[in-house]
């Protein structure tokens, strides 16, 4: 909870640099979002929606369209490969699929790795994929590389509103309209049911500290 507030001043403090001028975002054009033309990012998009949800599955698509956005406002390069499979299949671990006693961060990342080895991947990209899955709902990862980082960032928008204010009003018009949030909130709220449930859950503890009121709080009607 300290880290979330810890998180809220920095963002009071991007808020005051915009409107000082200071940053500017962005407007990329709806293109920039076009999933990589790879066959490897066509198939993961053809797992994520056979094995989830449609708002889970758009929350997935919007964690890369965030990600790809803030990643041009911060002037980082990326693996656009790597990073659209790691945020499409960064919540796999939340699908009916592939419950388990593990946190569900962990059972996604290693389930990821080893399809994206079955599909073809070198192992090192893979432990890429590993990396930013297993560490997507981890503060303190900027020294990591740039893909687990905007794994990160791109799901913390969709999620809280983290950050949102380093996007321009069109940007994130544009991906909202292209990947409807489709009552999100809520639905990832029953998504998370099983984990909070489950006493071994790191999330258990983060939902007494009000978790389900920052999901409820994110600034998005759903």
């Amino acid at each position: 909870m300290l880290r979330l507030v810890g998180e809220e001043l920095r963002r009071t403090g991007r808020r005051l640099r915009r409107r000082l001028g200071r940053i500017q975002p962005p407007h990329l054009p709806s293109g920039r979002f076009d999933a990589p033309d790879s066959q490897l990012a066509t198939q993961a998009t053809e797992l994520v929606r056979a094995l989830s949800s449609p708002h889970l599955l758009h929350h997935c698509q919007r964690t890369w369209a965030f990600g790809v956005a803030l990643a041009a406002q911060h002037g980082r390069r990326f693996d656009a490969e790597l990073l659209y499979v790691s945020s499409l299949l960064h919540d796999l671990g939340l699908t009916e699929t592939h419950r388990g006693p593990a946190p569900f961060e962990l059972r996604g990342a290693r389930v990821a790795r080893a399809w994206c080895c079955e599909h073809g991947m070198p192992p090192a990209r893979a432990d890429r994929v590993h990396e930013a899955i297993a560490l997507h709902t981890s503060l303190g990862v900027t020294e990591r590389e740039p893909e687990s980082l905007y794994v990160h960032l791109g799901a913390g928008v969709d999620v809280f509103g983290l950050r949102i204010e380093e996007l321009s009003a069109p940007t994130l018009d544009a991906i909202l309209e292209r990947w409807p949030r489709l009552g999100f909130k809520q639905g990832l709220i029953e998504d998370l049911q099983p984990e909070i449930d489950n006493p071994g859950s790191p999330l258990t503890g983060m939902w007494k500290l009000g978790f389900e009121g920052q999901i409820r709080g994110a600034p998005f009607m759903d």
